[in-house]
């Protein structure tokens, strides 16, 4: 966990889903500073 989240300047997520993924960077203020869709390149392991 971090403990001091003054000192991060960016926030990176990840939105995992069975056909595409996406991912996401926010500044401290919560703004998106950077905004992609990432295509699945394996196939799944599940039916």
């Amino acid at each position: 966990m971090i403990k001091d989240h003054e000192t991060i300047d960016v926030f990176i997520g990840v939105d995992v889903g069975k056909s595409n993924h996406h991912a996401v960077a926010l500044n401290r203020a919560g703004k998106s500073c950077w905004t992609r869709p990432c295509r699945r390149t394996k196939p799944s392991s599940t039916p």
